[in-house]
């Protein structure tokens, strides 16, 4: 009896772990592709227009190189 009640917690536990993991990917999904690719969607609708940014590291070699400290 006592073999089956520590299955369904394990079971349990494991579908939690999943659901927490699935809301972390989403996360980070939404933050690092999904907000970049609205802002620039968005701004390109107004006329403002710029180098398509790299994941992860966006725009941040082409502003090191107008800045000078490339």
């Amino acid at each position: 009896m006592a073999l089956g009640l520590g299955l369904g917690l394990g079971l349990g536990l494991a579908a939690w772990l999943l659901c927490m993991s699935m809301v972390m990917l989403v996360n980070v999904v939404r933050s690092l592709w999904w907000h970049p690719h609205c802002l620039q969607r968005a701004l390109s609708m107004q006329g403002i227009h710029g180098p398509h940014p790299k994941f992860l590291i966006g725009n941040y070699m082409e502003i090191m190189k107008l800045e000078g400290l490339e």
